[in-house]
């Protein structure tokens, strides 16, 4: 085969044994990642990685473009980062101006971060009303029915009671007024943010459970941590 993998940046040929090779190489740059090692090399990988996924993965549930988007707008925040390890804490701050405009420029960044899951959850709950099963509370027992995308058999001999009462649309309209609520938590104050991640991970925990949507449940996880948990502190004290 002479067709290129160009998605993945390895310009390897299309052959199972070099995406094989890929893979791992991105598996290994993905561990670096996690390990803190220089933020502001890895950062930009696990963007490289996260958008090679997206652009050539051939099943995809939703969780890979919300992680290319939030691990792109994690560059400025890691190229400013001057730490060699992201686990270790800042004991003296930099008051030069170049440190400050690097300050500005992270947390203009995770404002960005805030703003974008905000509105996923926004998205998420509005374009409900747009769906007559979700305006008559029966959308939940119509896609945990599902013979394909449904419930696992062993769960949903215990859902069906549910299921089949009017108990379907108090969970039915529950979601949507919680995704309203994780919306509402880009304005809430702090005392609120913890019940809302909380909240945002039983979600998309029984997410995972019963449809089976574990990676995009462990990127929407990382994307609630982000959202909802304090910014680490910025010193401002030379403006």
């Amino acid at each position: 085969m002479t067709k290129n993998f160009y998605s993945s940046g390895l310009l390897v040929p299309a052959d199972y044994f070099y995406l094989n090779v890929a893979k791992w190489i991105a598996i290994i740059i993905l561990l670096i990642t996690a390990s803190g090692w220089r933020p502001r090399i890895t950062g930009i990988l696990h963007w490289w990685i996260a958008f090679s996924l997206q652009t050539s993965a051939v099943t995809l549930d939703g969780g890979e473009q919300v992680a290319q988007v939030l691990t792109f707008l994690m560059i400025p925040i890691t190229l400013t980062d001057p730490r060699k390890w992201h686990w270790e804490s800042i004991k003296k701050y930099d008051h030069s101006i170049k440190a400050l405009h690097a300050r500005v420029v992270a947390l203009v960044c995770f404002g960005c971060i805030r703003f974008q899951v905000s509105i996923i959850y926004f998205h998420a709950a509005v374009a409900k009303y747009f769906r007559e099963e979700w305006i008559d509370g029966t959308a939940l027992y119509y896609y945990l029915s599902d013979p394909m995308l449904g419930l696992p058999n062993f769960i949903k001999k215990f859902a069906d009671p549910i299921l089949t009462s009017p108990l379907v649309a108090f969970f039915t309209w529950g979601t949507t007024v919680l995704e309203l609520f994780l919306f509402l938590g880009l304005f809430a104050k702090d005392k609120w943010k913890k019940p809302l991640l909380i909240s945002g991970f039983i979600l998309h925990g029984l997410i995972a459970i019963m449809l089976g949507l574990i990676s995009f449940a462990i990127i929407m996880f990382a994307a609630l941590i982000l959202y909802l948990t304090h910014i680490p502190h910025v010193n401002f004290s030379i403006l």
